[in-house]
């Protein structure tokens, strides 16, 4: 008997210490936590007054801890279902809306109201890295669609998304680049989405364009490419007007690590200009008006061009632009964006969604590499069969090189140009491809 009066001193005490519930609500909320292994895992253990539901977690028990303070009575995937992949991030909890605490025996002490917390408060409060978005449920159904929720962001990185991007390059003419996330990788930890891109008129050729990673609750997408170990911060969506942030901007070739590409984290200065809002198909998307300048290795400021940005949508200058676009320079814009395979922005531009002029001239095949090596002077252009023409353009359009390759050459030695980023065009038997290259 004293044992069992032992363990039932205990169960009341862990009471009294995780606070009193009787004068509590209970609550339904929305808890988005994009990483997996943060997600607490529920278990309901037998006590003296009947079944009690409880959550754990062996990496986070405070956070499972805190949330135990609530009473919950259920915790589960919300959309286990869904078809957009980060709704299945989110996870629906019922508990108590406030956390009652004693500071004595509640019976005895009429103050025992004293300290009260909502339970989404405490959320963002003291757990914002594990669950950057809370969101308390106004009635008992549960909404078809949490994006209905006012203010809620929205995302750029949901699995159904594509993007058409136009290019349009000096002499060659226009052709559509299209994007697209296929599956997932964990990288130090955190989910990303794998990037593919084409330019294949048939879509049936894709190449791995790289890894994204999107923090909902900052409202920022990173960029990792596919040989690169670090990310860059592609977009940032929690701005407000007169504000200036920087992006990742333009690559070269790494000195320090042979073979890979580099960036400079700093290199593309964002001034807000004008943050308003547009509607796209019934919805409403914040819109981003920046002023963008692209900052060259040496420190010096290219001239500042408009860049619009569309939340849950991307630039319309290109999904992927990751630096501003100069003058003579290879010109890229959004030209159609879907999800679900439904058509949700087309450029108010173009008539068309899929553009394909190369001026009488077909690509070279698009799994020719044409790249500088890592020294800076010598040019890679692959092992075509076949002679070809390399011309080599300054970023103002001016031509600086040219020279005709016999067959199976693979690499040439570049002319003295001074140092910079220029435009190499290739061209075989009708056919040509085109690649930025940064010249030491």
């Amino acid at each position: 008997m004293k044992k069992k009066w032992n363990v039932l001193w205990i169960i009341w005490a862990a009471l009294m210490l995780n606070g009193i519930s009787a004068d509590a609500h209970k609550a339904k909320y929305y808890m988005y936590i994009p990483n997996k292994q943060d997600v607490p895992v529920g278990a309901t253990f037998p006590t003296a007054w009947g079944f009690v539901f409880i959550l754990k977690s062996d990496k986070h028990p405070d956070f499972a801890a805190a949330i135990n303070r609530y009473h919950p009575t259920a915790f589960e995937q919300a959309f286990p279902d869904a078809v957009t992949d980060w709704l299945r991030d989110v996870y629906q909890i019922e508990c108590d809306s406030v956390y009652l605490e004693s500071d004595e025996l509640y019976f005895a002490n009429e103050k025992k109201n004293k300290y009260s917390m909502p339970f989404d408060r405490m959320i963002k409060t003291r757990f914002k890295n594990i669950v950057p978005l809370v969101e308390k449920l106004g009635t008992p159904r549960i909404p078809e669609d949490p994006m209905e929720i006012e203010d809620f962001y929205s995302p750029l990185l949901n699995e159904t998304n594509r993007w058409n991007n136009l290019e349009e390059r000096h002499e060659e003419g226009k052709w559509t680049y299209i994007y697209k996330l296929e599956g997932d990788t964990l990288i130090d930890g955190r989910k990303y989405r794998t990037l593919y891109h084409t330019f294949d008129k048939d879509a049936k050729k894709w190449r791995k364009g790289g890894y994204l990673y999107e923090d909902i609750g900052r409202k920022k997408v990173w960029y990792r490419p596919a040989w690169g170990n670090r990310d860059g911060l592609l977009y940032h969506f929690d701005v407000a007007e007169k504000d200036t942030f920087y992006t990742m901007g333009s690559m070269f070739y790494s000195s320090e690590a042979p073979n890979t590409m580099n960036w400079n984290d700093d290199s593309t200065r964002h001034i807000v200009k004008k943050v308003d809002t547009v509607k796209i198909n019934h919805k409403d998307h914040r819109r981003f008006t920046l002023e963008s300048t692209l900052i060259t290795p040496s420190g010096s400021y290219h001239p500042s061009f408009e860049n619009v940005w569309i939340e849950g949508i991307g630039s319309t200058n290109g999904f992927l632009s990751l630096y501003v676009y100069l003058p003579g320079s290879p010109g890229q814009e959004l030209l159609a964006f879907y999800q679900d395979d439904k058509l949700v922005y087309q450029s108010p531009k173009y008539d068309k969604v899929f553009i394909w002029e190369t001026v009488g001239n077909e690509l070279i095949r698009n799994d020719t590499q044409v790249f500088v090596s890592p020294e800076g002077r010598t040019l890679h252009i692959g092992d075509e069969g076949a002679s070809r023409s390399v011309a080599i353009y300054s970023m103002q359009g001016m031509e600086v090189f040219r020279q005709t390759v016999a067959p199976y050459i693979t690499t040439l030695a570049l002319p003295a140009i001074p140092v910079g980023i220029y435009i190499v065009t290739v061209r075989s038997e009708g056919k040509s491809i085109s690649k930025k290259i940064v010249v030491k």
